[in-house]
Formats: structure tokens, C-alpha cells, sequence
């Protein structure tokens, strides 16, 4: 299998693109990117599949979000949220206080919102599409 190619400036956010919570995280996270540093993939994108291959996860049991750091490392579940809060300046300290939990503790409420997330929220019929904007932080193609 072909390696998909990131681009090394960047951080990369795969998540459940027909999820309306997941899209409001996905928004949320826009605002407060002030160093222009994520990059969304929906799951349900061929390159998206491709980079969980890579990774040896299983795209029929994800219920996470991957954040993957190019040539350093990928987070999955509570982690993932813990790693990219780290990276916004205003909730570095939201997120220390998050990470004396335990993982167990955290991954057990991140699960439970996880496997409700269509019950509680909602689900589109599609993957939503980026309004021009934002447009340019969504790759929903294969990379170069």
C-alpha cells in the first residue's frame, strides 16, 4: 500500500464527517486555530481510510476522532482530544487538568459520547461541505 504524504506544518484530524457533534467540534477547533495548524480529513474519505490503514486501525471500530502529528505520533479517543487541546493557546491548562484522570476514566466518557453521538446529536446524510472560508483546512482528496 501506498504511504499518503503529509505535509509536515500541519496536524491532521480525521473524524466522523456525517456527525453533526463531530462537525461542531470540527468548527470549534477552526475559530481557535490561530496558528493555522489542523487539517480536517472525514472518515469516510478515501484518504482518510487510507491513513487509518496505514495506521493498522480499524475503520469499522472507530468511534474516535485520530489526531496524527506527521513523524511523530497518532492519538486516538481522549488522548486525541487532550493533544490537541494542548496545541490552543487558551486551553492548555483545561488541558492539564484533564489529563490527571486516568485514561481509562476519560476513554470510558469518551466511549459513552461516542456510541450515542447519533442518538444525542444527530446524524447528516452526507459529509457536510466546508463553506469557502474554511475550505482550504478540509482535504477531502488524495494527497500529491
Amino acid at each position: 500500500m501506498q504511504t499518503a504524504v503529509l505535509n509536515n506544518t500541519h496536524h491532521y484530524i480525521i473524524y466522523d464527517g456525517v456527525c453533526v457533534f463531530c462537525n461542531y467540534w470540527v468548527n470549534w477547533l477552526i475559530k481557535r486555530d490561530r496558528k493555522d495548524l489542523f487539517r480536517f480529513i472525514p472518515l469516510q474519505t478515501k484518504l482518510g481510510q487510507t491513513l487509518l490503514s496505514e495506521r493498522n486501525i480499524s475503520s469499522d471500530k472507530v468511534e474516535s476522532i485520530v489526531y496524527i502529528q506527521p513523524e511523530q505520533a497518532y492519538f486516538l479517543k481522549s488522548d486525541a482530544i487532550l493533544n490537541l487541546l494542548r496545541e490552543l493557546t487558551y486551553w492548555k491548562s483545561f488541558a492539564l487538568v484533564l489529563s490527571v484522570f486516568p485514561r481509562v476514566i476519560r476513554d470510558f466518557f469518551y466511549d459513552l459520547i461516542a456510541a450515542n453521538r447519533y442518538t444525542l446529536f444527530g446524524r447528516h446524510k452526507q459529509c457536510e461541505i466546508p463553506p469557502p472560508a474554511t475550505r482550504q483546512k478540509f482535504l477531502l482528496e488524495e494527497l500529491d
